[in-house]
């Protein structure tokens, strides 16, 4: 059985996002013209890290570079993590977390891929879930 999406389960990797195109774009800025749903958040609630890898169909030599958004709920507004990549198709990656909520943006996309998904998984367990 498939896991939901942006929800993380143990020893198994799910879909937290897709973008498909001819080719596929990055995502906009975020504002007005690009909100970002509440229920596109990954609760990452229990871990200090988490993995994730890009999958990218179609295309020459795609690659993407992904901008980890934390969302504050006090101020309801998103901050940046750092801006990452380019990588390529199944290229794993861990981010640190520490329990927020995030979004993985698409930021940039070079190659023209048709189809980019983003899958994630638990990584380490932070101290509060010890």
């Amino acid at each position: 059985m498939a896991a939901n999406p942006n929800t993380l389960t143990y020893q198994s990797f799910s879909r937290h996002r897709a973008a498909t195109g001819a080719p596929a774009v990055a995502d906009g800025a975020v504002s007005a013209t690009f909100p970002i749903r509440r229920g596109d958040l990954l609760n990452c609630r229990g871990f200090e890290t988490i993995l994730w890898y890009p999958v990218l169909a179609g295309g020459i030599g795609p690659s993407v570079t992904v901008q980890p958004l934390v969302y504050d709920e006090d101020l309801d507004v998103f901050a940046v993590l750092a801006n990452v990549g380019p990588f390529t198709d199944g290229q794993l990656q861990e981010l640190t977390v520490l329990d927020r909520k995030i979004f993985l943006r698409i930021q940039a996309v070079a190659g023209n891929p048709t189809d980019i998904t983003i899958r994630v998984a638990p990584g380490k367990p932070s101290r509060s879930a010890v």
